[in-house]
């Protein structure tokens, strides 16, 4: 399923927890089959997205820092992951993404409405494995994280083309989106493990403020980045009307360009065109040295939030983990 799509950088940090994420990969390929043909085509496409695997290693480092990594947490690490992927191809629908990971999109290959209940599919496929664990604690952490995860999306589908969001509103939706899935994978980690509430709580902090900065870097490249590095459609952000951080920031401290950012939402027949034209304008105007700074600020408070852990390969890890968040290029 893809390890070889991992970066380097990152597979040198994965090194103290190797055998643990290989019997999680091994367990999501099994996972992710299915005696009907039609369905396991879907499934075996969705394995063509094998990414940076960030989830589930930081659920088993958080595992291996505080105790041991337990066969549940080998399951949790899949189920995590299938999260994550549901959300992806829910996300592609919406934003009508054509590529992730340099291959076509579920809802290009298919179409929306298959991609949708394939998403659906695989929301209830996470959960039935989720609740084979038996443990009331991880399935509580996982449904109020879907619960948190579902509502961001649509309160940012609630603040669409709205110039006047700011940016408190904007973190408290990254927040709710995308952290909490970091938050909860840190938190499931802890399972089976008597940790102390101080630590459970240092490292869901610290998946708190890692996810974050992970979607400020994630929405400052979606202006930036190159596509064939990101491998996947990008400018989506704009040409769909999402209010990101260096459209915010830009509108704040120059107001003056508000009616023509306002003309380049909701236009995805010129994304390239328009995404050169923000990038240009943020560029000239600090906007991004900005949200580098916020991304910065984010992640050394994630890694301060580790302090009441002990010292050790683990711990160092999810320091490195926090300093690849920020220099990714994808």
């Amino acid at each position: 399923m893809g390890q070889e799509a991992v970066q380097t950088p990152i597979l040198r940090i994965y090194e103290e927890i190797k055998p643990d994420l290989k019997r999680v990969e091994d367990h999501l390929q099994g996972q992710l089959r299915s005696e009907y043909p039609y369905l396991d085509g879907m499934q075996q496409h969705l394995t063509k997205f094998a990414g940076k695997r960030i989830r589930p290693a930081l659920l088993l480092f958080a595992a291996r820092v505080t105790g041991k990594v337990r066969d549940e947490h080998i399951v949790m690490g899949s189920v995590v992951e299938m999260l994550h992927n549901a959300t992806l191809v829910h996300d592609d629908v919406l934003d009508e993404a054509l590529l992730r990971r340099n291959y076509p999109t579920i809802n290009r290959v298919w179409d929306n409405e298959q991609a949708i209940i394939f998403g659906d599919f695989i929301f209830g496929k996470t959960f039935m494995l989720a609740a084979s664990l038996g443990n009331v604690e991880v399935f509580k952490i996982l449904t109020e994280t879907a619960y948190r995860i579902c509502t961001g999306e649509l309160l940012q589908l609630s603040k669409k083309y709205d110039l006047h969001t700011d940016e408190q509103e904007y973190y408290h939706l990254i927040d709710l989106k995308t952290a909490s899935l970091f938050e909860a994978c840190c938190r499931l980690g802890c399972v089976g493990n008597n940790v102390s509430r101080e630590v459970q709580e240092a490292l869901a902090t610290y998946g708190r403020n890692l996810g974050i900065a992970f979607q400020v870097v994630d929405d400052w490249l979606d202006i930036t980045g190159e596509e064939n590095l990101m491998g996947k459609s990008l400018g989506t952000d704009i040409t769909k009307g999402k209010i990101t951080l260096p459209v915010i920031r830009l509108i704040k401290n120059h107001p003056e360009h508000a009616t023509f950012v306002k003309e380049l939402l909701g236009q995805p027949e010129r994304a390239g065109e328009i995404r050169r034209q923000i990038a240009t304008l943020v560029g000239k105007n600090g906007v991004l040295d900005y949200c580098l700074n916020k991304a910065r600020e984010l992640v050394q408070n994630a890694k301060n939030a580790l302090k009441p852990l002990r010292n050790s390969p683990y711990r160092t890890a999810l320091e490195q983990i926090a300093e690849f968040v920020l220099d990714r290029q994808n």
